[in-house]
């Protein structure tokens, strides 16, 4: 009667750490649930499993589509794992990418044979999948969306930029708890899905929004964080961008709140409290070191939008490390910044942003040196920090003050991590 098919999503070869804890014997070399969250790729055991889980799925759900994840797998586990090398070599596979597109295409083949249609994360793209796969695209960093649309998959768009509603929707350090990233209604109503390359429009299949629940305890939580949002991505895929007008909608969504709050009981977060973005994002900082250049001694992350100028390009970032104000290390921000003359300096400050839950950690070392011919550098600052993992979310600075000359400035962070990133946004020079 309400035209809505229920799509099952039952994640594989990651996201599997429940299994490994009720069935040890999936789990790769040596390894257990406490540490490992991936099947074992080696074993006939992990498809023998997997099918007969997907056989009951099948049975309960009538619709076309079995949505299997394949997302966010940690790939280096089968690197160590006998059996899985075994089954590379067996299979002349010579990447572990290509191991779990093994794993993928068999799960397909599997579901085909039952007469539905896989679904999977826009990794299934790090191999040759089956042209029957749908892809659901949420890295925004790789726009897989694009890449599934050119290589002619049916495909969902679903990126964290615009699309994950378990994200803050106002200052972070007033909302509710999210797990990560600033994703205003404004923001999601601008979405345009549609690429401008050429492709066959009858593959995207449309827009989906996110909820993940890990830090939702109550439906009145849930509600809050969907609602207006979802408002705005339905009118992202039922309209033309051409006659889509913020203004407008958000006259209609303050209408639309008060009728859900009123007629339906619904708790929504309130448009017309909204605090809006980051202020310091907004006004350029005044710094030395705007548009000089930065030498990266360490490689940053390939973020959306990162680029080597970011930390003096003279912006702060926003709430979230979406978009381009944020620069992502993987546990190393080793950077060197060259004021082209010896100055007259009083301050070297960098900003951090510390959102645990989401993998974005505070540096456990900062270190700043100065150098006046970028060979000698002599210490300026070093300091430990201690990060407190009861806080939720905050934005951190962290530097030198004092008076010195120097043309050369080296920042130094670290922080020994296996996953996440240290994130800094821009490094003031006054």
């Amino acid at each position: 009667v309400r035209h809505i098919t229920v799509i099952p999503e039952i994640d594989m070869p990651g996201h599997s750490r429940a299994i490994l804890c009720a069935y040890p014997e999936l789990a790769c070399d040596s390894l257990t649930y406490l540490n490992s969250n991936e099947l074992c790729i080696g074993k006939e055991e992990t498809f023998t499993f997997c099918e007969n889980i997907l056989k009951e799925v099948i049975a309960l759900f009538p619709g076309k589509y079995i949505h299997v994840g394949g997302d966010e797998a940690n790939r280096d586990i089968w690197e160590k794992c006998s059996l899985c090398q075994k089954r590379m070599h067996d299979n002349h596979l010579g990447t572990l990418s290509g191991l779990q597109n093994y794993f993928a295409n068999r799960i397909e083949q599997f579901l085909h044979k039952h007469g539905k249609t896989l679904i999977g994360w826009d990794e299934i793209l790090d191999g040759d999948i089956s042209k029957r796969a749908v892809v659901m695209s949420w890295r925004e960093e790789t726009d897989g969306g694009k890449e599934a649309l050119r290589r002619g998959h049916a495909t969902i768009m679903s990126p964290t930029s615009h699309c994950y509603l378990d994200y803050y929707q106002d200052n972070p350090f007033f909302e509710p708890r999210g797990i990560m990233g600033y994703t205003p209604l404004e923001q999601i109503y601008k979405y345009d899905p549609v690429p401008a390359e050429e492709y066959d429009p009858a593959l995207l299949l449309g827009v989906q929004a996110n909820l993940w629940t890990e830090y939702i305890a109550s439906i009145e939580h849930a509600e809050y964080m969907i609602f207006p949002r979802i408002l705005a991505l339905a009118e992202v895929g039922w309209t033309y961008p051409e006659l889509k007008s913020y203004p407008e909608f958000k006259e209609r969504v303050l209408s639309a709140s008060d009728y859900l709050k009123n007629q339906k009981g619904i708790r929504s977060f309130n448009i017309r409290t909204e605090m809006g973005p980051r202020p310091e994002s907004l006004i350029p900082v005044k710094s030395l070191a705007k548009g000089k250049k930065v030498t990266y001694l360490s490689p940053y992350q390939e973020f959306v939008g990162s680029k080597e100028a970011i930390l003096t390009d003279g912006w702060l970032g926003n709430w979230n490390a979406n978009g381009n104000r944020w620069q992502g290390f993987g546990g190393n921000m080793d950077v060197v910044i060259d004021l082209e003359r010896i100055t007259d300096i009083q301050a070297v400050i960098a900003s951090f942003l510390f959102v645990p839950t989401a993998g974005e950690y505070l540096p456990d070392n900062v270190e700043v040196s100065f150098s006046d011919d970028g060979k000698n550098y002599r210490p300026a600052y070093a300091q430990e920090i201690q990060s407190d993992y009861t806080i939720k979310y905050h934005i951190y600075p962290y530097g030198w003050t004092g008076q010195d000359k120097t043309r050369y400035i080296r920042f130094h962070a670290t922080k020994p991590i296996t996953w996440g990133n240290i994130l800094c946004d821009e490094i003031i020079v006054k």
